[in-house]
């Protein structure tokens, strides 16, 4: 396995290999040094105790990035993303390397699974004769028509006009706003993001099948066929539906502070925010999260990016409202229980979240905005949040009451509270 150099794209690889080799087979997860520690720690907190092989090859120095980065979760800025995805590309002698090594092994590897944004190692797989699957992030209603997209951007007049999608069902229609940016760049060659995202997406298609974090109840079948049609020309068309890979295998009991308090607290009584790992929230909008948790009057979890527990300020004081700022825990480090009663969070982390709690969500990042449309179109209830990052306004107050809103407004058919 090769996950992409990104906490929201190799967690769930780990989940994988974890999964794979309780089930007696021998995985091996190939990653940077950098990023060594992370993957043997996440590994370490499986139980029952898992061996998976770790083999780091050496990331490459580039003019552009800062000296020490090799994950996103690190870059100063989301404006360096395009560097980075180029910069991984000069992994492939390493590569290259490490996979005639295991090739020549008395335990050859049957597949590789690799990452859709390093595209480039399905020409390596390819020269050995080895199956690569490609791991997506997205779900498969994202996924599919942002690839009938790609060679389909139509020419409307208003971004607000609606139009079908090649091979979607013909009752769904988009505007310009719910297409990703990369997408809609796609005939800019000056844009770096969408050119590498092009790139990757020629080689997406000649791989032997997708592999996708959800399940089947979730996705609608439609979509599935959909996704599977573009696979078709190389291995017949396949996607495996193997989520959700969190609650494939156990982990070892976390004794914290935050545990101990959930355990006090009653059944169906905490808001929990969480943002997963990229998500990149300023001091005013957390400002804003403390606020409104205040407002609704619940007890409240708040899971941040680490980075983000080390820079942000204490919430601004405001006269009649309480300052107190939702306690935070590090991503991943709890189990959420019958406590958890509503669930903010951005968009794709929400429609993937553990458990049935009702849920707001917020589009943030490239595809949210589709995985907004396929997360409505499911039938318990939440509240959406439009505007990817843009949550607070230039007046500090002026966004309090949808903060407010978002964390207080629960699924009418779970007995919460407005």
């Amino acid at each position: 396995m090769f996950p992409f150099l990104s906490k929201g794209h190799t967690i769930p690889l780990l989940h994988l290999a974890a999964a794979l080799s309780s089930r007696n087979i021998l995985t091996t997860l190939i990653t940077t040094p950098a990023n060594l520690p992370f993957c043997r720690d996440y590994l370490s907190s499986k139980a029952p105790a898992v061996t998976v092989d770790l083999f780091a090859i050496p990331f490459p120095c580039h003019p552009d990035l800062p000296a020490g980065v090799e994950s996103t979760d690190s870059l100063p800025t989301f404006s360096l993303l395009p560097t980075f995805i180029k910069a991984t590309n000069s992994l492939h002698d390493p590569f290259l390397r490490i996979l005639r090594r295991l090739l020549l092994s008395p335990t050859p590897p049957l597949c590789l699974i690799s990452d859709y944004f390093l595209g480039w190692t399905l020409r390596i797989s390819s020269r050995f004769g080895l199956p690569r699957l490609v791991f997506h992030g997205s779900s498969t209603f994202s996924i599919s028509l942002i690839k009938s997209l790609w060679p389909n951007i139509p020419t409307v007049s208003t971004d607000d006009d609606t139009f079908p999608i090649v091979g979607a069902p013909p009752t769904l229609r988009l505007t310009m706003t719910d297409v990703p940016e990369f997408v809609r760049q796609v005939v800019n060659p000056l844009d770096p993001l969408t050119q590498s995202m092009k790139s990757n997406e020629e080689m997406d298609v000649g791989s032997w099948g997708v592999i996708v974090n959800s399940f089947a109840e979730l996705e609608p079948s439609a979509y599935v066929k959909l996704l599977e049609s573009f696979y078709e020309p190389v291995a017949g068309g396949r996607a495996w539906l193997v989520g959700p890979l969190n609650l494939l295998t156990g982990t070892k009991p976390v004794d914290s502070d935050c545990i101990r308090w959930l355990d006090r607290q009653p059944v169906g009584s905490v808001v929990y925010v969480a943002f997963g790992t990229q998500a990149d929230v300023s001091d005013e909008q957390l400002d804003e999260l403390a606020h409104g948790k205040a407002e609704c009057a619940l007890p409240c979890v708040q899971q941040n990016p680490e980075q983000s527990l080390r820079t942000k300020t204490a919430p601004r004081h405001r006269p009649g409202r309480s300052p107190d700022r939702p306690r935070t825990i590090r991503p991943n480090s709890i189990v959420l229980d019958g406590s958890q009663n509503y669930f903010p969070a951005d968009i794709f982390y929400s429609a993937n979240r553990p458990g049935r709690s009702p849920r707001s969500a917020w589009t943030m990042l490239t595809e949210n905005h589709l995985e907004q449309i396929w997360a409505n179109s499911g039938a318990d209830s939440q509240l959406i949040v439009p505007g990817r990052s843009q949550i607070v306004l230039d007046d500090p107050g002026a966004d309090s009451d949808i903060t407010a809103r978002t964390l207080a407004v629960v699924d009418k058919n779970s007995g919460g509270v407005r």
